[in-house]
This record gives structure tokens, sequence and C-alpha cells, in this order.
């Protein structure tokens, strides 16, 4: 199609994260979102045989899914490609899980799209959707991703993901397409995090070993088990492929993240029962074997946080989180934190040479106790007693007493220090947000209208899901900014009702204001133009500029095409943050979905980055982010419309800055041969959506939305929203602006693809 500049017509969805006022299913939904390798494209020739291979893959399919759905692990195998040994044993790993928690609804869908059916062997893409009833809130989960079947001794077989290859001294990465950048930074990492595991552990792994760079959590969910956690950025276990998603750690930072990863497979080297050991053991020696990739910073931060919960008298025993299976999620982070702080404790009690002897023992078979005996010349109980003594000397009283009084009678009560007066805020804050006390918790905070309105919003949804635990703690010492302000870390750790335990650590601002030092938010890098003013976190500089840059030629577009004249005086805020869950935690504490991009009205545009993010790729979410804050100023009720509009709308905005304008018609004319439509009303309310539906709403909202630019010009279209901007219902809007019924223009939309399947609930 051919389309006027500012007419925004139907083109490629950007499919970019969450906006106003929803969630995204994540950034890239498939590992590698250009063609395969020689897949065969719309204007090839199909070739008749390919029918028949397409249909034994597809009772293939529909093998798996029985077998899953009955639970029944050798089944499923039967079905599963053996002749790569990681791979083969990692399902292996996913097959067992079905025999505990069999999932209530599973199933396996061949996609429309590039593809390649040869003789032996087949590329495609494939849905795998599943549910399991109390994990995750019971809600669905969708991945979709390029897969390879082949034929082996007959019978066609699931052989894993289609990987792109990078071959180095010792091992193989693969990644998915797109990620050549994150390949090249894990080929510099890696060497470095294996030595350092080979000398800590006194160990030498001589088998190859295989990196997977996946394109989202989902899919590293998806590759490890059904059930098994809610986000697993990285993975590893005995005969497997070390896995990661490919934003787990930018650069240097994947030094890190090997020396953990990597530490578990040292770690198998050490006796065939070292995946048998406690779990606090497991990921205690891991985060100690790592530690020195950062300077020692993550000892020093589950330093803090044992201490601080030694204090409160919180810690768990060492058998609730012995075991990672039926470890309770709210209790999981203390494996980490309490698990590095003993195994440090026994590394400098008894020198590295003791801890690794008492990590062989067990790793031998023999117990906890008998391994402590044997190792380190005591019973455990008498270890973990040391332990203790040497936490509550270092521990102390508690850090966050804050002086009230004292002294004679008559005498003024000492002034308390300004780390006291913080701590005593940060209480505060946690009893508010405890409460779900919204405006006793925005008394606590002191900003500019934007962050008041993002703090509002924030503290709003405790509402809706309460807290079952906040706690706030000062990570190191304030530091003056100015007279009357300070900078401090500050770490957070929380668990929303129903989900598991979460940690954060941003830098923060407190203000001294005349009712006593108030919260002021994330401690941000600033530049600013015009009109613009853009918060960054450190490392994005570059990105920052670009912003500066990018966002006035947006801004005149959008407006243009949306017919809107903002305020002269009006600016444009931009926040840049290289954290997921920092990006999630400044929208609410219960937000768990992936998301490239926010924005709701009065808040700033919310965007997650990294250094390397270029130019198009920053266009493209400006502009969906801003063609929502072009919405909200057509009329304060838009935020009532469908949700699909309002992502539909967005991603049209973005469409100037995205490529292959085709493949969204495409897949739109698929689904709708296929009847895997979505009814509209299951995509308009961001809260019930669910995670099987995510990609629709921005889909199949962008090609309704273009369907109606394309018929009514841009007038039309901006006059439909101007009407739900104002409050008029859907089918008000549409007989009002449009001249007829929402239903005659969903007829009329679902007739121009060529199909008058009805609608379904989900695919």
């Amino acid at each position: 199609m051919i389309h006027l500049i500012a007419s925004f017509g139907l083109v490629l969805p950007a499919m970019l994260g969450a906006s106003a006022p929803g969630a995204a299913p994540g950034a890239g939904i498939l590992a590698g979102a250009g063609e395969m390798p020689g897949a065969v494209s719309s204007a090839d020739p199909v070739d008749p045989a390919s029918g028949a291979v397409r249909a034994a893959i597809s009772a293939a399919l529909e093998g798996m899914e029985r077998a899953v759905l009955a639970g029944d692990d050798e089944a499923y195998l039967s079905f599963v490609y053996q002749g790569e040994p990681k791979f083969a044993a990692s399902q292996r790993f996913w097959a067992r899980d079905l025999k505990e928690t069999r999932p209530d609804e599973f199933s396996l869908t061949m996609l429309d799209g590039p593809a390649r059916f040869g003789d032996d062997r087949a590329e495609f893409e494939m849905e795998m959707s599943w549910r399991i009833d109390g994990w995750s809130g019971g809600r669905p989960w969708t991945v979709r991703e390029p897969v390879v079947f082949v034929r082996d001794d007959g019978r066609w077989r699931f052989a894993g993901l289609r990987w792109n290859e990078r071959e180095e001294d010792g091992y193989t990465i693969r990644f998915a397409d797109g990620l050549e950048d994150v390949a090249a930074d894990v080929a510099a990492a890696f060497p470095l995090a294996r030595a350092r595991v080979h000398k800590d552990l006194d160990v030498e792994v001589t088998e190859h070993q295989i990196i997977e760079l996946y394109d989202t959590r989902e899919q590293v969910v998806a590759s490890v088990s059904l059930s098994v956690a809610d986000w697993i950025p990285g993975w590893v276990e005995p005969g497997e492929s070390i896995k990661f998603w490919h934003e787990y750690s930018v650069g240097p930072g994947w030094e890190y993240a090997f020396s953990h990863e990597y530490g578990h497979v040292g770690t198998f080297e050490l006796g065939p029962h070292a995946n048998e050991m406690p779990w606090w053991v497991i990921e205690g020696l891991a985060e100690d074997v790592a530690s020195e990739a950062t300077d020692g910073w993550t000892y020093e931060s589950a330093r803090r946080e044992v201490e601080r919960r030694a204090r409160r008298g919180t810690l768990p025993s060492w058998e609730q989180i012995g075991d990672f299976e039926h470890t309770d999620a709210s209790l999981q982070s203390y494996a980490y934190s309490q698990g590095h702080h003993m195994v440090a404790f026994v590394r400098e009690r008894s020198g590295r040479e003791g801890r690794n002897a008492w990590v062989r023992a067990m790793s031998s078979g023999k117990s906890l106790d008998e391994a402590t005996r044997e190792a380190l010349g005591v019973p455990f109980a008498e270890l973990d007693g040391e332990w203790r003594e040497a936490l509550e000397a270092r521990a102390g009283a508690p850090a966050s007493r804050v002086r009230t009084g004292g002294g004679r009678r008559g005498d003024a009560a000492p002034e308390p220090s300004m780390r006291e007066g913080i701590e005593a805020l940060l209480s505060a804050m946690e009893g508010a947000v405890l409460a779900a006390d919204v405006e006793g918790y925005l008394a606590l905070v002191s900003g500019d209208g934007v962050l008041m309105t993002e703090e509002r919003n924030w503290a709003r949804d405790l509402e809706r899901v309460p807290v079952e635990a906040f706690d706030l703690e000062l990570s190191g010492e304030p530091k003056a900014d100015g007279e009357r302000a300070v900078l401090a870390e500050l770490r957070a750790v929380w668990t929303s009702e129903g989900g598991r335990e979460r940690r954060l650590v941003f830098p923060a601002r407190f203000e001294r204001t005349d009712a006593g030092w108030r919260y002021g938010g994330r401690a941000w890098n600033i530049v600013s133009a015009p009109g613009i003013e853009v918060f960054y976190d450190e490392g994005l500089e570059r990105v920052a500029q670009s912003v500066v840059d990018e966002l006035p030629e947006v801004m005149e577009y959008v407006n243009t095409g949306f017919e809107i004249e903002p305020p002269e005086d009006r600016v444009q805020h931009v926040k840049l943050y290289r954290s997921m869950l920092e990006l999630q935690y400044s929208i609410y504490l219960s937000y768990t979905d992936g998301l490239s991009g926010w924005n709701e009205p009065g808040e700033s545009i919310k965007i997650m980055t990294g250094p390397e993010m270029g130019r198009r790729g920053l266009r493209t979410l400006l502009a969906h982010e801003y063609g929502h804050v072009a919405t909200f100023i057509m009329g304060e009720k838009i935020t009532d419309a469908p949700w699909w509009v309002l992502e539909g709308v967005a991603e049209l905005a973005a469409e100037k800055y995205s490529v292959d304008g085709d493949r969204l018609d495409r897949m739109i004319r698929g689904m709708a041969e296929a009847g895997t439509l979505a009814a509209w009303e299951d995509l308009a309310d961001f809260h019930t959506v669910p995670q099987s539906l995510m990609m629709h709403v921005y889909m199949q909202g962008h090609h309704m939305v273009g369907y109606v630019s394309d018929r009514f010009l841009r007038a039309g279209r901006n006059a439909w929203l101007r009407a739900l901007a104002g409050g008029a219902t859907l089918d008000e809007a549409t007989r009002s602006a449009l001249g007829m019924s929402f239903a005659d223009l969903d007829a009329a939309w679902r007739a121009s693809l060529g199909s008058d399947r009805p609608v379904t609930s989900g695919t």
C-alpha cells in the first residue's frame, strides 16, 4: 500500500514494549525475526512435497501435545532428536518436570511465515502456549520461536531452535538473529570467566561448551521447564548448554554472569553428586566464585542483606533453602545471599582449599554434616554457630534505630543524623506501602509534577495488588547534592501478592524539607534541549544525546499526523533505563511483564535501552511512545478506549521508522484464514488480556487502525480518536465519526482480509 506522509497507513508493527496503559509481550517476541537462511519467501514456488512434510510434522506436534498433557515424559521424548547431547539432556530435564507439574493447557502450532521444508530437515516458526493452575497466577504463556525438525530413523523429531553459531576455542555460541554484538561480548568475557572458575575451584573442564543466547526471557523459561520459574535470565544443569537471556548483562558484565553459571559447570566436575548438594551451597559457591568479577560488590551486597535480616530475626533456616524445587518463592533469593555469606565464611575460616574440600566431600555423596566434619573438623551445627556468632558481632544493634529522646528531663532530644533521618523516612515509606496508604505514601515524596504523577500511579496500584513484603535500606553512605539534598544507593526488596521476592538497587535522591526528609525519586543524569529533558542512567550518554537529536523530528511527524498542537511551553520528559527490573519497579511493584517502553498521561516516556541502541530502533520506540502522548493531548478520556486502539494507534505512529511493510498484512491475513483472530472485547482491557493474546493487541490493533486510516483518511481516523478521547464508547465514536456501527466496521475490515470466518477468543 502507498500512503501520504503523516497519513499513517498500514505497515509492520513496531512490536515494542508496554505503553499506556499496558504491557508488552517483550522486546522481540521471535528468536530471530528476520528470514531464515534459504527460507522460502512468499514469492517462491511451493514444492508440492512440502505439504506431506507439513502434515507429518503437524502429526508430530499433536503427538507431543498429547504426551505433555498426559504427563508422559517418555512419550514426549520419543518425538525429540537425541543426536545432539546437550539438547537431549535439556529436553530430558524438561520432560521429567511433566511428572510432577503437568500443564492444564498446552499447544504447539506451526505458524505461517518464512519456512523451509526439505526431505530431512524443516525450519519454521512455532508457537508454544501453556497454562498451569497455581503457577504464575494461572495465566497462559505463549512463546514464538524459529524451530528445526529433522527426519531421524524414519520419524520427524524436534531438534530445538534455529540458531546462528559462532565457533570459539572450546565452546560454541548460539544466538538468535540480531544478537551478533552480544555474541561478541560473550566471546570476550567467557574465556576470562572460564579461567577464573578453573583456578578458583581447582578443576579443568575439558568438555566442549555450548552457550545459547535467547531473544526473550520467556524463551529461556520455555527451554528449561514449563513450571520452574516465572523469569529465568540464566540456567545450566549437568550435561546441558549454558542458557542466557541476551539482556542478562551488557559488555563486561558478562564476565560476572558466566563466572556464576560456569561456576556451576565447574562444580559439576567436583563429583557425581554435586547437583545434590543443598541448593544454598550450590548457589552460594557460584556467587563466591563470581564475586571477584565484581570486585567484591556482590559479596558486599549479600553481606548487607544478611546482616539486616539477622538484626530483624528473619533469616530462614538452612533447611528452608536447601531444595530448589521446594523452596518457597519468598525465600529463594536467600539461597544466593545467605548461601554466599556462609560459603565465604567457610573460605575465610579454612581457606580456599578448605572450602573446596568441603564442597568436594558433598559432591562425592556425603551429607552436609559428614562433609563438614571431614573437611572442616566440626559438625555442621557447630559451624553454623560460629557463623551466627560472627554475624551477630558484625551486625550489632539494629542500624535503623532512630533516637527520639535521652538525657535529663527538660533536655532537647538529640537531632537525628542525616542517615538516621533518611532511615526513618524509609521506615515510614515501608509502612505506607504495606498498608496500601496512597496518600500517606505520597506525603513522603517530593518532586515536580511529572514525578508526582508517576509516584501516584505507582502507589495506586497497591490498592489493586497488595504487597506482602516491602523493605527499603540504604546500600551505601549518603552524599550531599547541594544544600538540601543527598544521593544514596537504595536497596528495595519486595513481594507482591501471589508473586516472588524481587530485589533492586538504584541511586536515589532525598530532599530535606521543612517537614523533614522526603523521597525525591531516582537520581538521574540529565541532558536537555528546548522542549525536551532526557534523564538517563550511567553509560547511556550517547543514547540520551540521540534522543535529544531525534525526538524533535519524531514529535513534529506525529503531531502533524494526528493534527494536534501541544502547548508551546510543554516539556517532554524521557527516562532511559538499563535495567528491565528497574523499569518495571518504576511503573508499579506488581508489574512483571517484559517491556521496552511505557507512557501514561502526565508521565515521562520511559524506555529500556543499552549503550548500543541504534538510531532506527530508538526512533521507532520514541514514535510509538510519543504516539500515546499525542492521543493523551486529544482528550483525557482516551485512556478509557479499548487497549487495542491505544496500542494500534501507537504502532501506526511508529510505522514510518519500521521495516518490511508487508509482513503485518501477511500475518493478519494468515490469522483470518486460520480463524485465529481474537475477539475485540478480549483485547480491550490491559489488566485482563491473557499473555497468549498480547501480540494480537499490537498487531490486530495496528491493522484495524490502519484500515480506518486507509478507508476514512487522516481526518476520519482523527475524528474517530477525538470522539473516543471525549468519552464516547467505541460504537458511539464509530457511528459519529465514520458513519457506521462498529460491528459493520469490523465486518468490512474482515471482508477486506478475504475471509468470513468468525473471530475466536484466543489463539
